[in-house]
């Protein structure tokens, strides 16, 4: 569905993320050079509206399959891990030819889930990201499949666009498909189906229309593209998905003729930092709480206060991110703790006044304060994963 006024101000557009998936960039044997001709055209009408770009890809392994002539996708670890190794330069090489017939040149940017986590790693990457830019370079971003491991695999491009859309402040975040949008029914179906235009809010409603429908090329599905869009949404970044394989994707956003789903929403719910909290993966360890202490931190907007605790897991030190569980064991919330595992333990249950007296010294009134913590939507906390 095509829509006649966009649900966003293109003329405040000034940095966009574009994510590429292996449906898009490859045909099972070999990187699409057209596709990427198409794409450098797309990247140079951003430039000269000065419109900075940025590129997250898929293809590591989708180029090193014509190398490897092996008519399948690898299958184990090792294997995966291989054909990255070899493909990735690969694929860098192919993006550099195309921009370089347009006058542009490439920075390659590999990420693993522990660059967002850290909150040192995460400040330095975007530093890094926004010294390119602004030395007119476009950057290109995969995930690191060479090293990574369940631990801090990111998992799909969907996910690392949004982490990186968040990491530089984009304005825009185009997640190219092989459909045209979200479907409101799987077309697959035989049924009459129509693409969503828009959506204000990644409800129950919005994850209803989800299918999977994906080939053995590819990781993701509409299911991460949606956590990937309610992500940004927390932050205030509009996300387009659109299909890749209509010609002039990007221009036909600036003059209203596109067809895709756009996620909008009127403002950031999050700053920076707690948008960064909210969105760490893995906690380092869990604290559970009474009724009254969740009460305090959902309703009441309050502190995490040691009386409040009724159990401590994990193994955290101060500074790390935990979990906040109610007596079920239903994460709520997340904060960065300003005491150890250790010493939570000791003041658990605790009066404020008590801590330094049970410690010898008292880091803070508070173990996690709520400038420091973030309470999880429903929809955030469906999509805990990202």
């Amino acid at each position: 569905m095509t829509i006649s006024t966009l649900p966003v101000n293109m003329k405040l557009i000034r940095r966009v993320v574009i994510k590429i998936g292996s449906n898009i960039l490859s045909d099972g044997r070999g990187i699409r050079t057209a596709f990427l001709n198409h794409l450098a055209g797309e990247i140079q009408f951003l430039k000269d509206r000065h419109i900075e770009t940025v590129i997250v890809t898929s293809g590591a392994i989708a180029s090193a399959m014509s190398f490897f002539k092996q008519g399948r996708k690898p299958v184990s670890v090792a294997e995966k891990q291989a054909y990255a190794a070899v493909g990735q330069p690969l694929l860098m090489n192919h993006y550099a030819k195309v921009l370089k017939k347009k006058g542009m040149s490439l920075g390659q940017i590999l990420l693993t889930q522990d660059g967002f986590e850290n909150r040192t790693r995460f400040l330095n990457a975007k530093h890094t990201l926004n010294a390119l830019l602004a030395h007119q370079i476009i950057p290109i971003i995969n995930e690191n499949d060479t090293v990574t491991v369940d631990e801090i695999k990111i998992g799909d491009n969907d996910r690392l666009s949004a982490h990186v859309a968040h990491l530089i402040d984009a304005d825009l975040l185009v997640i190219l498909s092989h459909v045209d949008g979200l479907y409101n029914r799987n077309p697959a179906d035989g049924e009459a189906c129509e693409v969503v235009p828009v959506v204000d809010a990644v409800d129950k409603t919005i994850w209803s229309c989800i299918y999977e429908n994906r080939d053995e090329r590819t990781v993701g599905g509409m299911q991460t593209k949606l956590m990937a869009a309610g992500y940004c949404m927390d932050y205030g970044i509009p996300v387009l998905i659109t299909n890749g394989h209509t010609k002039y994707f990007i221009r036909k956003i600036f003059d209203s003729t596109v067809t895709g789903t756009w996620f909008v929403t009127r403002k950031k719910t999050l700053s920076a930092r707690k948008h960064w909290i909210s969105n760490i993966r893995n906690p380092k360890g869990r604290i559970a709480v009474d009724a009254g202490a969740r009460r305090a931190l959902q309703e009441g907007k309050k502190s995490l206060l040691p009386s409040g605790i009724v159990a401590v897991s994990g193994d955290f030190d101060v500074g790390d991110c935990v979990a906040i569980t109610d007596g079920t064991g239903a994460v709520f919330a997340k904060g960065l703790c300003s005491y150890s595992k250790n010493e939570v333990k000791k003041i658990m249950q605790q009066k404020t006044a008590e801590i330094e007296k049970i410690l010898g010294y008292k880091n803070s009134d508070e173990v996690v304060h709520r400038d420091d913590m973030v309470v999880l939507t429903q929809a955030s906390s469906h999509r805990a994963g990202i």
